[in-house]
């Protein structure tokens, strides 16, 4: 149900998992830390712990998301979320200038942080781990160049279908589910920054999927009716 040609060829929204085997050796030289809600990581407005911009950082537990502000007073932001089992900064792993980009904690989380030249000193006799890393990282800005296609060029429905068939898919959702119990809700407005929406037009969407069946809210989390998002995606723009 979540072939190539039904998504993307990458995970729109939300960057791909780092293999098991990388993400415990980078966790071995790392610092543990501890997010609150609403933590500011990178950006102007630092008000967590992790100050240092040539850093990676990876996440254990909880949701971040990456933020790009704009001057657009109904559509302040644009986001992707970051998920466990997740490198953020891989941009400034690969030398690439590093943008404007907030990155924050949605919710309570547990990252570890590493400097990149601490990093890179313990790859020096692990090719493999090293080549993975580079190799995760330009799946990651893959992932990205493919959001923000679809996020500003398509219709807000079709973006919201595709994001929420993504969301399946990255959380290891079985092909054949015809419903998906997702464990993470979104607000409208937090939905809102990640279609680069406005809460109205969310506000619109959300109810009618609800009052069809197609998104059915749980205590912690949503379920989702996989062939009928599918069949929505592939009716819009």
């Amino acid at each position: 149900m979540f072939s190539v040609n039904e998504l993307y060829s990458h995970t729109p929204w939300l960057i791909p998992e780092i293999e098991e085997e990388v993400f415990e050796f980078v966790k071995k030289y790392s610092n543990r830390v501890h997010l609150k809600s609403s933590d500011i990581i990178f950006g102007h407005q630092n008000t967590g712990d992790i100050k240092n911009k040539d850093s990676v950082i990876l996440v254990e537990k909880g949701l971040l998301c990456q933020a790009i502000h704009t001057d657009d007073v109904n559509k302040p932001m644009a986001i992707t979320i970051i998920l466990p089992k997740r490198m953020l900064n891989y941009c400034g792993y690969l030398g690439m200038a590093v943008t404007s980009e907030t990155v924050y904690a949605l919710r309570e989380s547990d990252v570890y942080v590493i400097s990149i030249k601490v990093l890179e000193h313990h790859l020096e006799q692990n090719y493999r781990i090293k080549e993975a890393i580079k190799t995760y990282c330009v799946k990651c800005i893959a992932s990205d160049y493919e959001t923000f296609a679809c996020m500003f060029t398509k219709m807000t429905e079709k973006r919201l279908a595709t994001f929420f068939l993504s969301l399946a898919r990255s959380i290891g959702v079985k092909e054949d589910n015809e419903f998906s119990y997702i464990p993470i809700k979104l607000s409208y407005q937090e939905l809102s920054y990640l279609m680069y929406s406005t809460t109205k037009t969310i506000e619109r969407i959300m109810p009618l999927w609800k009052k069809m069946g197609i998104i059915i809210c749980c205590c912690n989390g949503v379920k989702l009716n996989v062939r009928e998002l599918n069949i929505l995606k592939n009716k819009y723009k």
